[in-house]
């Protein structure tokens, strides 16, 4: 007997089987679900908290640039699987994310399908536990801006 059922944000199945596991053909049976993740990566943005200081101006050798520190705090009873990612949304215009220090490695900036920077503060490997901070030292081209917001992504997919 097979049952499938579907829902529009997870995909399950389960599987009824019987096997015979004796020499007089005596069954047993019991159940496999199997759970399918929609294509994309979730937003846990409202089950974390991210904070930002004001900066400062870096004058560095290989170009200036603005220097921010940051904080994301997984403030839900979840851990949820890598990449983990801030995703940028009303920085001041002309604004480039060059990337983070994420635990001593830089991590470069990139961009979304519709064009908002991003960077992956937790790797694909890696997972973000409940209460977990991670520490970043954001670079931008310049001033941010002090009103942007970030939405925060977790598990794998197009961001």
């Amino acid at each position: 007997m097979r049952t499938r059922s579907f829902s529009r944000r997870r995909i399950s199945s389960s599987l009824r089987a019987r096997a015979c596991s004796t020499p007089d053909f005596a069954s047993t049976s019991g159940t496999l679900t199997q759970t399918v993740n929609p294509s994309g990566p979730t937003d846990i943005t409202s089950k974390t908290t991210f904070t930002h200081t004001g900066g400062s101006l870096v004058r560095a050798r290989g170009g200036n640039y603005w220097a921010q520190g940051a904080t994301l705090t997984n403030t839900s009873k979840t851990t949820y699987q890598g990449p983990v990612s801030i995703v940028f949304n009303g920085l001041a215009a002309g604004t480039v994310v060059k990337g983070a220090t994420i635990n001593g490695v830089f991590v470069a900036a990139k961009k979304t399908s519709d064009g908002r920077y991003y960077i992956d503060v937790v790797d694909a490997a890696s997972t973000f536990a409940p209460g977990q901070v991670v520490n970043i030292a954001l670079q931008f081209n310049q001033f941010p801006g002090g009103a942007y917001t970030v939405q925060v992504l977790a598990g794998p997919g197009t961001r």
